[in-house]
């Protein structure tokens, strides 16, 4: 709470909110760990478009926090019934399955960790486009799976992307080997060039996550 006894929000993103709102970027915070670079923190959403967002317009409150804790339990649950249908096709074992992920132990327990709740919103998302890159590769999920990267990478913990990389590794060498040993290497090529419009999309649209991690490296 503040002075008042007035209830506050998250303190990256009302610090964000009030520099936005006086007409500053938010790229140095004096008030946490004696000063640090709040735009270099890949846990912090400085880069991330809803945070931006809202903090420029109506800013920051407890009831703009619990509104989007609802919002993305509800992104969450749409995702993975999104995801569960491209596997199984049946709308109510797939709406079954978006109902239990979205009030899963993993939102119950990390609904403090707004970085986290962001990632596993938008986790399934991007794996339904990247499955659907995989299935038929073009433009289209491609850029759709770099958006919900983007996201992740701007609002996310990191630790999500680096996980993610791994399971995506392995289903494009799953389906590499399928195609070499089909003899279809025009299909193989067709894919690659998909994948690499998708990993230059997301680290185009990321560029800001990618050099704050670059400045903050050596410390």
């Amino acid at each position: 709470t503040d002075d008042s006894g007035k209830p506050m929000p998250d303190a990256w993103r009302t610090f964000i909110a009030d520099c936005l709102q006086n007409g500053e970027w938010p790229v140095w915070n004096p008030y946490q760990q004696m000063g640090y670079p709040v735009h270099a923190d890949l846990q912090g959403p400085a880069w991330y478009p809803e945070a931006l967002l809202l903090g420029g317009t109506i800013g920051q409150s407890i009831y703009v926090l619990q509104s989007l804790v609802i919002a993305y339990l509800l992104v969450a649950g749409m995702g993975m019934y999104r995801l569960a249908k491209q596997f199984c096709g049946s709308h109510s074992a797939a709406l079954a399955v978006g109902v239990a992920y979205m009030l899963s132990g993993f939102f119950t327990a990390h609904v403090m960790h707004q970085y986290s709740f962001i990632s596993g919103a938008w986790w399934p998302w991007m794996f339904a486009a990247f499955l659907r890159l995989l299935d038929k590769p073009s433009w289209r999920p491609a850029l759709e799976a770099a958006v919900f990267q983007f996201l992740l990478l701007t609002g996310g913990n990191h630790t999500f992307t680096i996980i993610g990389f791994y399971l995506m590794l392995a289903l494009v060498l799953v389906r590499g080997v399928q195609s070499f040993r089909a003899g279809d290497r025009r299909a193989a090529l067709r894919l690659l060039l998909h994948l690499l419009l998708f990993a230059f999309a997301s680290l185009i649209m990321a560029c800001r996550v990618v050099h704050a991690w670059w400045y903050s490296a050596p410390f």
